[in-house]
């Protein structure tokens, strides 16, 4: 492996360091009860590696999942549920927003 890669790596992995705690730095001042508040607060429990979630059925994100089910109308609890999946940026972006609904259906 050549340098240059080794120190593409090391600059990324520092990427991704970084806004994993600006991220939770971000989701930890949210205390909004709108639609983007709630996408906020989803977004930074939710983890992924680029191509899936995998928390979703973890009891951090169902806390949040059932607020949102009592706070927000069908139309705003689907907003933030795709906005939040959509911060992410996977490639499937259906089936985790199937799976949100799903938890408090």
């Amino acid at each position: 492996m050549k340098r240059t890669d080794r120190e593409r790596m090391d600059r990324e992995l520092a990427r991704q360091v970084k806004r994993a705690r600006n991220d939770d730095r971000r989701a930890s001042k949210v205390d909004d009860q709108s639609v983007g508040g709630f996408a906020k607060a989803l977004g930074g429990v939710l983890m992924s590696d680029g191509d899936t979630i995998y928390n979703i059925e973890d009891d951090e994100v169902l806390e949040i999942v059932m607020e949102m089910k009592e706070t927000l109308d069908e139309k705003g609890f689907k907003a933030a549920c795709k906005k939040a999946v959509k911060s992410h940026k996977v490639k499937d972006i259906q089936t985790p927003i199937e799976e949100l609904s799903a938890l408090v259906a």
